[in-house]
């Protein structure tokens, strides 16, 4: 069963060869504590799942920005963010927590730990500031 016949099949009611999830980035520290708790170290956690990897970045087609991130546009890809991307800057940062403005231009607060062994994906974060203010 491919991916549209297998998201049919459920849409439908019907009973698929398994269900269609997919993957759009494991928080580092989410795949290392899986890897603590069983999942073979090093192995990419879609493939040990069975997820299905369906996403516009999968046909390496487009490349875009993500609040909280450095981002570089691409050369040879669709840049879906602005460009020239807003300079990712730390403005302040103590032992609790880290104010920094992304790519997006957007300003945020978080916690220092969410850093601690390199970005944690999804964190609870202050937005600030946006670069829009008005139409």
């Amino acid at each position: 069963m491919n991916l549209r016949e297998r998201f049919l099949e459920v849409a439908r009611f019907g009973r698929p060869d398994r269900i269609p999830l997919s993957l759009w980035g494991i928080r580092p520290a989410t795949l290392k504590r899986w890897w603590r708790e069983g999942l073979p170290p090093g192995m990419d956690a879609a493939t040990y799942f069975r997820f299905d990897i369906y996403d516009m970045k999968s046909f390496n087609l487009t490349s875009w920005p993500s609040e909280g991130f450095l981002w570089e546009p691409s050369d040879r890809l669709v840049n879906l963010g602005p460009i020239p991307p807003f300079e990712y800057r730390i403005l302040r940062e103590d032992e609790r927590y880290r104010v920094w403005v992304d790519s997006l231009g957007i300003t945020q607060l978080g916690f220092q730990d969410d850093w601690k062994d390199g970005w944690s994906g999804f964190a609870t974060r202050t937005f600030i500031d946006f670069p829009v203010k008005d139409r």
